[in-house]
């Protein structure tokens, strides 16, 4: 009687501790910390509550079984709780939808800013057409990263001088599903579909020729465009801190996913494995001092594209690629050769 209601005490203390750590958890500023507290917090409830269980089963029971059996299903728990929530989790940690409505309006009130909202089979994709060129030029198609917008995207383009980049090209840029007023909810599977839309749409336009669009990616941005490029004839194709597969992404926040792991890791994006089928010129350009996409990772990649110009950079990280000259300068020599090609 005296071991239950020390079990039962031992319980209530426990609950209360996990219920502590949950306040915490929620109200946490750091994403990261959060995402990954709340996975341990669900593994350690979810394995206290199976072992509380089978001790209260077998209270009765001997010592030796009882504390077997505790054990073991505190154990179980703990891995079915860990590999459910990372599953679960862990994408939450790659997407970050928004909308800036006062970079929105600021593109609106541009003559050269051409509002798209475009009816797809990925649903109604919107985004935004910088004319940054004459009719007819070139138009680059952007994939951006996880936290950004298309709106603020173009406006800070504007506002800090790096539309040189792209001279003599008109931009393309839509919002991933989620983001700004794109329907849907991102995915791998939901950012496949919409590169492949967003790409086709705009070939289909009067004021573009589908021989010479090229496709840039940034980040997250970069699997989709490798994933259009290896699908669709473009002109070019440009890679901004990408990745090999989204297990390099995975294990650039938490370490662990490699072999059996692997299999919790829901955003694969085989970036290396599309790039095998990429025929277009190509541009990598990677950082060794990029904190969240491993340099080792580009340059995987850019070993996978057949016909790749690896340009690796030093001294600034992952946020920080725009504003290198050098990094601007590659894209624009590049960019201005292949389009003379």
């Amino acid at each position: 009687m005296k071991s239950n209601r020390a079990a039962l005490v031992a319980g209530a203390v426990l609950a209360a501790a996990l219920l502590a750590a949950l306040v915490a958890i929620a109200t946490s500023s750091d994403e990261l910390v959060s995402a990954l507290g709340l996975i341990a917090w669900w593994t350690v409830a979810v394995a206290v509550a199976l072992g509380f269980a089978a001790f209260l089963a077998l209270r009765r029971r001997g010592g030796a079984l009882k504390v077997a059996a505790t054990i073991v299903a505190a154990a179980m728990g703990a891995a079915v709780a860990f590999s459910a929530s990372v599953y679960v989790v862990a994408p939450s940690l790659l997407f970050y939808p928004h909308f800036d409505e006062e970079s929105f309006a600021q593109l609106q009130a541009q003559p050269q800013a051409e509002e798209l909202s475009l009816d797809t089979g990925a649903g109604r994709l919107s985004g935004w057409l910088l004319h940054n060129a004459p009719d007819g030029a070139p138009l680059v198609v952007y994939f951006y990263g996880n936290g950004q917008n298309a709106a603020p995207l173009l406006t800070g383009f504007q506002n800090n001088d790096r539309l040189g980049a792209f001279e003599g090209y008109n931009i393309a840029v839509l919002d991933y599903p989620g983001y700004g007023k794109t329907e849907g909810e991102p995915s791998e599977a939901s950012l496949k579909a919409f590169g492949l839309a967003v790409y086709d749409a705009l070939a289909e336009r009067d004021d573009v020729d589908p021989a010479r669009m090229a496709v840039f990616g940034y980040s997250i941005g970069t699997g989709v465009a490798t994933y259009v490029a290896s699908l669709r004839d473009v002109d070019s194709l440009v890679l901004m801190a990408p990745y090999a597969s989204g297990y390099d992404l995975y294990n650039s926040m938490l370490d662990v996913f490699h072999g059996p792991l692997g299999a919790l890791v829901a955003f694969r994006m085989e970036s290396a494995e599309f790039a095998r089928d990429v025929e277009a010129p190509s541009l990598v350009l990677t950082s060794v001092d990029d904190e969240m996409v491993p340099s080792a990772s580009s340059e995987r990649l850019a070993a996978a594209l057949p016909r790749c110009t690896l340009a690796t950079y030093e001294g600034f990280g992952h946020n920080e690629y725009w504003a290198s000259p050098e990094v601007r300068a590659a894209i624009t020599d590049f960019l201005a050769r292949e389009r003379a090609s």
